[in-house]
């Protein structure tokens, strides 16, 4: 199992943070929706 300085040290980097989030850059979609939508079907075959 890693520890927590490796699993983390990207996101305590910032590497998440290169762009600010704002309206323009996000998406409605939620997790749920995508799963139904793309990963349900997949999984059905």
């Amino acid at each position: 199992m890693l520890g927590r300085s490796v699993r983390y040290e990207p996101g305590e980097r910032g590497v998440n943070n290169a762009l600010p989030r704002t309206a323009a850059r996000t998406t409605p979609t939620t997790f749920r929706a995508f799963a139904e939508e793309s990963i349900k079907p997949a999984l059905a075959g």
